[in-house]
């Protein structure tokens, strides 16, 4: 097998694997929807993450053995990663759900391929060539029609959050292939997944009391099987599969990929019976036309 076929069938691994990560974040929001019922948003975001990061160190250790965790690693690095990327990002989404209204919040998030486009610009340099701002732009306006529903969109002030995590997950994104390259995906999650961790716990718990959200959590065995769900899709192989894809297609044209988490939402709506518009079905054909020129460009 030569260089091209090699390289080729690489970069359609990482496009599947990050189309597989989108996919599993997309289930998120309707388990989400379920859980919030029984649990206060803060409990929910640090259960969830304190549950995936368990899980992942479980993997970590049968895969790779306890050396991992005791050999010499950029640990300030992977803390700075894991606290902006996945600790930050996770404060920053639980503060929009709760003050962004959820058409909001959708829209704001189409703004991820351009946002990723201008943090590369400034953190590494990165030049946004002709093809990459194309296909920036043709991702949000597919993510904005996607996103619209009869025509509205609803601001409330907690967007700034949703901006806000945007901004630390791509940066994660952007510096995770330099920061960490020796690492293996599994290792890599497991690593920062874990520093995340240690920053959601205890804002959530300062968040709970000061009063921003009444306490409660729901037990049931329906509520954690659906925790265990969560942790293990949107957290443990979503996260190996994106930083996988990242590390091989790049952050900024990962990024667009993002914008498909709506259209995957809309496919798993139409399993349930409820079919999106014909508009939302034309952004996301927008957003793939946006990915495929941004990497054909490139490429080029």
């Amino acid at each position: 097998m030569n260089a091209s076929a090699s390289g080729g069938g690489l970069r359609l691994a990482a496009n599947a694997s990050l189309a597989g990560a989108v996919l599993l974040w997309s289930s998120f929001y309707g388990v989400m929807e379920e859980l919030v019922r029984g649990w206060d948003v803060f409990s929910l975001t640090t259960f969830r993450l304190t549950l995936g990061s368990a899980i992942l160190c479980l993997m970590l250790l049968i895969r790779e053995g306890k050396d991992v965790f005791l050999r010499p690693l950029p640990w300030a690095r992977i803390a700075l990663l894991g606290g902006v990327g996945f600790g930050l990002f996770c404060v920053f989404i639980t503060f929009g759900i709760l003050y962004a209204g959820a058409i909001a919040a959708a829209f704001v998030f189409t703004t991820t391929p351009i946002v990723t486009a201008f943090v590369a610009r400034v953190a590494v340099g990165q030049k946004l060539g002709p093809g990459t701002l194309v296909g920036a732009v043709l991702a949000l306006v597919g993510g904005t029609l996607v996103a619209m529903k009869d025509g509205a969109v609803e601001f409330r002030g907690g967007e700034i959050f949703i901006l806000g995590c945007v901004t630390c997950f791509a940066w994660y994104s952007i510096m995770l292939p330099r920061w960490l390259p020796g690492l293996s995906t599994l290792a890599a999650a497991t690593f920062t997944v874990g520093a995340g961790t240690l920053v959601t716990v205890p804002v959530g718990a300062v968040a709970l009391l000061a009063g921003l959200a009444d306490f409660h959590v729901d037990l049931s065995a329906r509520s954690l099987s659906l925790m265990v769900y969560l942790a293990v899709t949107s957290i443990c192989f979503a996260v190996m599969l994106w930083n996988f894809g990242v590390r091989h297609v790049g952050a900024t044209v990962a990024a667009m990929y993002s914008n498909l988490s709506p259209v995957f939402a809309a496919c798993i709506a139409m399993a349930l019976g409820i079919y999106p518009t014909l508009i939302q079905v034309l952004g996301g054909l927008v957003i793939l036309t946006g990915v495929i020129i941004a990497q054909r460009w490139r490429a080029s």
